[in-house]
């Protein structure tokens, strides 16, 4: 038996919210439940899993609770778990990468100190070749994203070593801000 259902309170008082509560508790207590005129008869052991978040005055509460059916066996399609493994796969990228990254990560704290003191930056070689060697480890879901930070990041070297630190300013702010987003979208 396989279905979906949802009951939403578009707003509820605080005492009928406990009282909601409290008559879902003695339906797990007892061992089964009605949802949508469905008995659902639970197994003895449950997960539950709850989050907050509060946020401009208002709270979150989510509360999950899951399970085994009495009499029903869980059934993993072959299709559905391959796709999971598949994902997996796909998200798993190879211990270098962050090394690489982790590597970056700390010049370009250097880097971004050199040009505060508008000074150059003597580690340059080594952050073109982290550049080089993260490029061949990029996802396909974002490389076009870092093939444009990667040409930033070369731009504003190209300006430091011109001596163009306002330049090379306003290039690391604009390479912050991809950073930025790019997390933002892809983690």
């Amino acid at each position: 038996m396989n279905f979906k259902a949802k009951r939403i309170f578009e707003s509820i008082k605080r005492e009928e919210l406990s009282k909601e509560l409290t008559r879902l508790s003695g339906a797990i207590y007892d061992g089964k439940f009605f949802f949508d005129e469905k008995e659902i008869k639970l197994k003895d052991t449950l997960f539950l899993k709850q989050s907050l978040k509060v946020k401009d005055g208002r709270f979150y509460l989510d509360i999950q609770i899951k399970g085994d059916i009495i009499g029903q066996k869980r059934e993993k399609s072959p299709e559905v778990s391959l796709k999971k493994k598949e994902k997996r796969a796909k998200r798993k990228r190879p211990y270098e990468a962050k090394k690489i990254k982790k590597a970056m990560g700390g010049l370009w704290k250097n880097l971004s100190r050199a040009i505060r003191n508008q000074e150059q930056f003597p580690e340059e070689a080594e952050l073109i070749e982290l550049l080089d060697k993260y490029s061949k480890l990029t996802d396909p879901d974002w490389d076009k994203e870092w093939q444009i930070c990667d040409r930033r990041v070369r731009e504003l070297l190209d300006q430091i070593k011109k001596g163009d630190f306002t330049q090379a300013q306003n290039l690391m702010r604009e390479v912050n801000g991809l950073i930025k987003s790019c997390h933002k979208i892809y983690k």
